[in-house]
């Protein structure tokens, strides 16, 4: 009985080592500063604006339910952002292979 007392608490003491006990005081981990918002990651220059938007449209319509989407347009010499929004998707588990986002 001894020794299973014995291995018990060293394969504990092993496993959990001593960090939960404070030592010394705790260090304060510095803050990170917020930087600002990143530019758009995605430039895509081509000459037929329709094909891109079609595909982009495509594909996100794979994997996402389109609730609205407005087109990229020319007025005047500018060009506009074009914008797609989406309906609310919940992730799936691992059991719902029939989703596409499920591995």
């Amino acid at each position: 009985m001894f020794l299973f007392r014995s291995i018990l608490v060293t394969t504990l003491v092993l496993c959990c080592g001593c960090s939960f006990l404070p030592i010394g005081p705790r260090e304060e981990i510095p803050a990170v500063e917020a930087v600002g918002p990143l530019p758009n990651p995605v430039v895509v220059s081509v000459r037929d604006r329709e094909f891109v938007w079609n595909t982009i449209v495509d594909t996100v319509d794979d994997y996402f339910d389109i609730a609205q989407e407005d087109r990229v347009r020319v007025i005047g010499n500018v060009i506009t952002e074009g914008t797609i929004l989406t309906h609310v998707q919940l992730g799936s588990s691992i059991a719902e292979r029939w989703k596409k986002d499920s591995t």
